[in-house]
């Protein structure tokens, strides 16, 4: 198993990131990389979404389960892709002078004799990448919507 996290501050009130991150069909709207975002359908309290995006100029298509605690955290369960099985967790803190997000992926690819290497090597720097292009248009959206 391989874990990253990846943090931001952002200039803005809890409420107002919290809102826009669980609105996950607007990704495609403020995060260049996503092309679709979208949900479709729902199951015991969680909702399925649909997304792809541009990574390393290909298109990568993914399903996700995906609940919420609001104001405090976003989970998601990848259901269907490359990376099934993998647990994304974002996380809310309230600080002073603005909100602290914390995202954490945990994954393990399942690939005879060199799973391994490329997790650790290779998917590890790619998620680490992505999830700090998310964290840095989430914050470019809500701190322009500020002033």
């Amino acid at each position: 198993m391989t874990k990253t996290q990846n943090s931001i501050i952002i200039n803005a009130h809890l409420e107002k990131i919290y809102h826009l991150a669980q609105a996950v069909e607007k990704y495609p709207e403020f995060i260049p990389e996503y092309k679709e975002s979208k949900i479709i359908g729902r199951e015991n309290g969680k909702i399925i979404i649909e997304r792809a995006a541009s990574i390393n100029n290909r298109i990568v298509r993914w399903k996700s389960k995906a609940w919420f605690n609001h104001n405090k955290s976003i989970e998601f369960e990848q259901i269907e892709g490359k990376l099934k099985g993998m647990k994304v967790k974002w996380f809310f803190e309230q600080i002073s002078g603005g909100t602290k997000v914390i995202i954490i992926h945990i994954f393990k690819l399942n690939i005879p004799l060199i799973g391994w290497f490329l997790e650790k090597l290779v998917a590890r720097s790619r998620i680490e990448k992505m999830t700090d292009t998310v964290l840095t248009a989430l914050k470019n959206k809500i701190e322009s919507t500020e002033n």
